[in-house]
């Protein structure tokens, strides 16, 4: 895999953020239920979904900005899309 499949495209970025928004972010983050309650809609198996998390909640506080989401959503397209 080269350093260009691990970018996230504009158009993703969009994706995400409206994903983001679908959560109802309080002060900038969507928080741990809330998040949860989502990506488990990927079909993915919850250790894949609590790797996925540990990757992504870079502040580890348990919730997510638009960043650490937008990871988040990245790495379980790249895991759905590979399986």
């Amino acid at each position: 895999m080269s350093i260009g499949d691990w970018r996230i495209s504009a158009e993703d970025r969009v994706k995400y953020d409206s994903y983001f928004q679908q959560c109802n972010p309080i002060q900038g983050y969507v928080t741990g239920d809330r998040a949860r309650n989502f990506f488990v809609q990927s079909g993915l198996p919850a250790d894949v979904l609590r790797k996925i998390w540990d990757l992504s909640d870079l502040t580890t506080d348990g919730r997510l900005d638009k960043r650490e989401f937008t990871i988040a959503c990245h790495l379980i397209s790249s895991q759905v899309y590979n399986h």
